[in-house]
């Protein structure tokens, strides 16, 4: 908001632009008054737009790895892991909206700040995948994806293949009573979606994906969300991902890396614990050498003033007025 009042300040004042035009509906002039000259806001002013983003680039959340119109790249024994966003929902005090001012479909749909992508590749041609391991993708309330492949990427997997496991979207909010709270049209929360890996194309920016054997190279297990790829899944066919298939009938896995992660949260929590236990100790102590240096100055200011008393004779004090 800051750059786009000074944008605004100078374009429409002093001539001076690099190319920057502040986007949105809100009344600019007002708050640059407000801002630089301290002019009070009329009442009712529509000033400020709630939801307004001017921000262009696409895809935002919590990324691990984006490759945007880069060719020839070779990803071999990459590991990915612990990729989480505590983001809560979008607030809804400013009303419902589907698009956001400058957000890019299909990269932003909606309210997009819980998103995590663990891969994203745009325009990239010619990418290697070879022993790649994406472990643990997890959103508390939008979508997650282990893999997003976007508009004319080409991708060819093959060596050690890639393994992707533990894909949770929307992890933190109920699926059991909340039937229709969050579609795929309930903006701007819409129903979590998890993918191991999400192609997204048309007929002329094709993805194409080059794998020998996708049940030897593409392991993926224990994806899970709220929907599938597809906002439009059918509840009795959910695609988690657009190559190879998704195994969340292996118990064993999915509770091996529910243990791993639930270690990994709580010893965290534990070490920022401590860490703030620390700091609290050391606040305690500090305080106690300031109150003790305070009683040591009080003490000794005491006995100096008892020293420079001057002894007034009884004879010398005024009686008490009966």
């Amino acid at each position: 908001v800051d750059i786009q009042i000074f944008a605004f300040k100078l374009i429409n004042e002093y001539g001076v632009s690099w190319e920057y035009c502040p986007g949105g509906a809100a009344d600019m002039a007002a708050l640059s008054r407000f801002a630089f000259d301290n002019e009070q806001f009329l009442q009712f002013s529509p000033l400020l737009v709630p939801s307004h983003d001017p921000m262009i680039h696409p895809g935002k959340g919590v990324m691990a790895l984006r490759l945007n119109g880069v060719d020839n790249a070779q990803l071999r024994n990459v590991r990915i892991r612990n990729i989480r966003s505590a983001t809560p929902i979008g607030t809804l005090l400013g009303g419902t909206y589907e698009n956001i001012v400058s957000q890019q479909a299909p990269y932003m749909n909606g309210y997009s700040m819980n998103m995590v992508n663990a891969v994203s590749l745009t325009f990239c041609k010619d990418a290697v995948l070879d022993g790649v391991q994406i472990t643990d993708i997890v959103s508390d309330t939008g979508l997650s994806y282990a893999m997003a492949l976007w508009y004319e990427t080409q991708l060819k997997i093959e060596g050690d293949g890639v393994q992707i496991r533990r894909v949770l979207a929307g992890d933190q909010l109920e699926k059991e009573g909340s039937s229709g709270q969050f579609t795929k049209d309930s903006y701007p929360n819409l129903i979590p979606q998890a993918c191991g890996i999400r192609i997204y194309d048309d007929d002329l920016y094709r993805v194409a994906v080059s794998v020998a054997d996708d049940d030897l190279l593409v392991k993926q297990y224990c994806i899970v969300g709220h929907a599938g790829c597809l906002l439009d899944d059918d509840e009795d066919v959910v695609v988690y991902s657009h190559v190879g298939i998704v195994d969340n009938e292996n118990v064993e896995q999915c509770e091996v890396e529910q243990v791993q992660y639930e270690q990994i949260v709580v010893g965290h929590r534990d070490a920022v614990g401590w860490k703030q236990g620390r700091y609290v100790v050391r606040y305690a102590l500090l305080v106690l050498v300031i109150v003790a240096a305070l009683f040591l100055y009080k003490q000794r200011l005491s006995d100096f003033c008892r020293r420079k008393m001057i002894a007034v004779d009884d004879a010398e004090r005024a009686p008490l007025l009966m």
